[in-house]
């Protein structure tokens, strides 16, 4: 396996790693489009300004990792954390649009996603404790079986959660958005 350490990749268009791992980097003005990553591994790197369009990910890793005006479309960062594994993904994520990723079996504890977009997302058997999404557009993403415990929503819109099948308890949330939380109960309000 290849080391690199402390390197900054500029104006990047990114097809096909391999046997890498990748510390402390930053990739910056990157195109990740369609690019297979295979048995390479990205630990405390920033990347910023980029683009991840359907990202295949075999036998790689991802661990705190900052995320930072990016697009990520159709990204299953799922994939890039071990089974059984306890890394976490995402140092902080800020300024970025995700649009069909899925985040399964992740975890995500006190994840600072304050100001991102996620749209038609799926958060799935995920920890996400105390995390941070104040003020996210969550446009029809869904959170299935997940622990979102004190988690703050406030100021975010758009969220599918029902409240039977996630622990919400401690959970922060705003009017009229929180009113969502009974969508799954069919009831009506005045």
């Amino acid at each position: 396996m290849k080391y690199v350490e402390n390197q900054e990749f500029i104006n990047k268009k990114i097809t096909k790693l391999e046997n890498i791992q990748f510390i402390d980097c930053i990739f910056e003005n990157c195109s990740f489009e369609r690019c297979e990553i295979k048995n390479t591994q990205f630990f405390e790197c920033t990347i910023k300004n980029s683009r991840m369009v359907q990202i295949n990910f075999i036998h790689s890793q991802m661990r705190n990792c900052s995320f930072s005006k990016c697009e990520c479309i159709g990204v299953s960062f799922g994939n890039v954390v071990p089974l059984g594994s306890v890394n976490t993904v995402f140092q902080e994520c800020k300024n970025s649009f995700f649009k069909y990723c899925i985040f399964q079996g992740m975890n995500m504890n006190k994840f600072q996603g304050i100001t991102n977009v996620f749209e038609q997302c799926s958060f799935h058997h995920c920890e996400l404790k105390q995390a941070n999404f104040n003020g996210c557009l969550l446009r029809n993403s869904d959170f299935q079986q997940s622990n979102i415990m004190k988690a703050d929503f406030r100021e975010s819109y758009g969220y599918m959660i029902d409240p039977r099948n996630n622990q919400i308890k401690g959970a922060m949330f705003s009017i009229p958005e929180v009113l969502h939380l009974l969508d799954e109960f069919q009831i009506k309000l005045d």
